[in-house]
């Protein structure tokens, strides 16, 4: 019937019946995924969602962690390089002190881009 199945670029369209519910459905829980592969679990019981989420929250926290002790490890070959210079070493919260009072907070997270 021409009358109810409309044309679209040459070809005929379904009409689909219009239903009422009171309740409007989930887009997770559609009918037609958009990428039916991304919500199958692979071998390891993860979704691929799950597992890229799990790789971005592990590479958050070790920046995290290494922003926390980075300044510890500057100050620290500091002091090697000062005792293979032959001086004296100062004590690490001298060797930190020294580093901010010259080179402020850019000098105590040197080469951070790298470690992290």
């Amino acid at each position: 019937d021409a009358a109810s199945s409309p044309r679209l670029g040459g070809q005929s369209a379904r009409v689909l019946p219009v239903t009422m519910s009171a309740e409007a459905p989930s887009p997770l829980e559609a009918s037609v995924p958009i990428a039916p592969w991304y919500h199958e679990k692979m071998s390891n019981g993860q979704t691929p969602f799950q597992m890229g989420l799990n790789f971005g929250l592990v590479g958050t926290s070790c920046v995290a962690a290494q922003g926390t002790v980075h300044w510890t490890r500057t100050a620290m070959v500091q002091q090697q390089l000062a005792g293979m210079r032959g001086e004296v070493p100062l004590g690490m919260v001298a060797q930190t002190a020294s580093i901010w009072q010259s080179e402020g907070l850019r000098g105590l997270y040197r080469g951070f881009s790298a470690a992290a």
